[in-house]
């Protein structure tokens, strides 16, 4: 087992759902946001296959939806920080190179709202979501590695609101 810290950073896109039962709209952000992570986790590999628990943090704004459409739609919708633990399944291509998914749950915190048809929608909440995602993780020498990861995350819905969002992010670890 070997264990890992690092941190990334890239671009991400959001948005959100609203389905009230009378009304049913999704839109989203019209620029994508920088993000940075901070993460953590530990490794065990037999032969080409691999299994990683890790957990991270990023502390950094999304805004999922910055829109208005006249009167019908207008408002601001942010995840201001998220931890996610994952399960990162992987087989190894190569001795340095890794493929890996991700399988995670974890808390995102969203603040907000959102005028609809004459119907405010506001959000202050920390909310459960799911994070699903695809990888790759290069060895740069024996204590050093590079990665890249798309991954899509989704909050429940609550109060008719669900937010979505996709970050493609690079980083930099350590192994120890």
């Amino acid at each position: 087992m070997s264990g890992y810290a690092g941190a990334a950073g890239g671009i991400a896109t959001g948005g959100l759902s609203l389905d009230d039962g009378a009304i049913r709209l999704a839109s989203s952000s019209q620029n994508p946001d920088g993000f940075a992570t901070v993460f953590a986790g530990a490794e065990v590999r037999e032969a080409a296959l691999a299994l990683a628990v890790e957990g991270e943090f990023t502390p950094t704004r999304v805004d999922t939806l910055e829109a208005s459409v006249g009167n019908n739609l207008r408002g601001s919708m942010r995840v201001t920080h998220a931890w996610f633990v994952s399960l990162l399944p992987g087989i190894h291509v190569t001795d340095t190179t890794r493929l890996y998914g991700r399988l995670g749950v974890g808390q995102v915190n969203a603040e907000g709202n959102a005028v609809v048809n004459g119907t405010t929608y506001t959000l202050s909440d920390t909310l459960t979501a799911a994070k699903l995602g695809a990888g790759i993780t290069h060895d740069l020498g024996s204590n050093v590695f590079v990665r890249a990861e798309y991954a899509y995350h989704r909050t429940e819905r609550t109060d008719a609101l669900r937010i979505q969002y996709a970050t493609f992010g690079l980083g930099v670890g350590m192994l120890f």
